[in-house]
Parts: structure tokens; C-alpha cells; sequence
């Protein structure tokens, strides 16, 4: 994934852990850490996935990671074991509405070559799979009656079906 000069989120590697350990951004963001501690440590993102690995980041040092897709990634130092996630939200284009409204979720900032997006919808209190192996960035989504809907995303590989974990939820309220 390319770099971009953006940095739009960043964690700090302080004391043999990553600050914040749960870290937010926007799809496209890039993602920087900073060694301000006084060992080496790495960020890499976990298996099966495992779309980045810093190496080693020494003290002073940055690392910077694009992360265009909706999901959470966990990730850790390989020499320390800490871990951490990046959450990036899906995101809607309004957030309420009648069933007249046509909702647009953007699942990520570019299509990823290689990879598809799962979207899940909240029904009677459980997780189920409204669009799964999306191949653009948008969906849409019309509601049938009123109420409050929740939505999450994540990214999958092709090649192997590995994917983020979800996306932090998403919420639409229809009237």
C-alpha cells in the first residue's frame, strides 16, 4: 500500500507499550509511529492478514503505514509482544432518514487490487452478513421500515480469505 505524506493518526512507542493502544484513523489515513522510548520495537500487523511489518523501528525512529479500508487491525511488536489496533469506521453519508433515503457506506478510500469488502448488518441483536465480496469502495442501502440500524465492514483477501477483524460499528436511524 502506498505512503501518503498525510498522518493522520499516531501511536507512540513508550515503556514497551503503544500509546494509544487502541488507535483511531480515516480510511486513507496513514498511520505513524514514533519510537520515544529507549529499546527497538516493531508494528506488525497480525496473521493471517499481516499487511505490514516495520522491522525494526529504533528509538527516534517512524514508521508510517496507508490504511485505505474499513476494519480494525490488530497488530504487535515482534520483539516485545505488546499489542495494539488501528480501528478505521465505515463511513455513511447521513447518518438518519425516512425509507425513502438511499444511505451510501463508503467501505474504503480506493478499491484495494486483490481484495473484496464484507459488510454486516445488526438484525434482532446479531451480526449478520448483508454484503459479502463487495468489489467497489460504496454500497447502498435502502431501509424497508423504520428503526435503528447498525452497520460494520472489513477488508478480505482474495488469495487466501484473511481480513481485518470488523470495523468499529456504524449506526443509521430511519423514521
Amino acid at each position: 500500500m502506498p505512503a501518503t505524506p498525510a498522518h493522520a493518526a499516531s501511536v507512540s512507542i513508550v515503556d514497551f507499550a503503544f500509546s494509544p493502544a487502541t488507535a483511531k484513523a480515516v480510511q486513507g489515513d496513514t498511520v505513524t509511529w514514533t519510537n520515544e522510548g529507549i529499546a527497538t520495537h516493531t508494528a506488525t500487523q497480525d496473521g493471517p492478514l499481516a499487511l505490514w511489518d516495520s522491522h525494526a523501528i529504533v528509538p527516534g525512529d517512524t514508521f508510517d503505514v496507508r490504511l485505505p479500508a474499513a476494519g480494525s487491525y490488530p497488530y504487535h511488536c515482534t520483539v516485545h509482544g505488546m499489542p495494539a489496533t488501528v480501528r478505521i469506521p465505515l463511513i455513511v453519508d447521513q447518518t438518519t432518514g425516512t425509507t425513502a433515503t438511499v444511505f451510501t457506506f463508503t467501505l474504503a478510500s480506493e478499491n484495494q487490487y486483490g481484495f473484496r469488502y464484507d459488510v454486516q448488518k445488526k438484525v434482532n441483536g446479531d451480526w449478520k452478513d448483508w454484503k459479502v465480496g463487495v468489489t467497489g469502495p460504496k454500497v447502498q442501502f435502502q431501509a424497508a421500515k423504520a428503526g435503528t440500524m447498525w452497520f460494520r465492514s472489513r477488508l478480505r483477501r482474495l488469495s487466501d480469505d484473511a481480513a481485518t477483524d470488523w470495523s468499529p460499528k456504524t449506526k443509521i436511524v430511519v423514521s
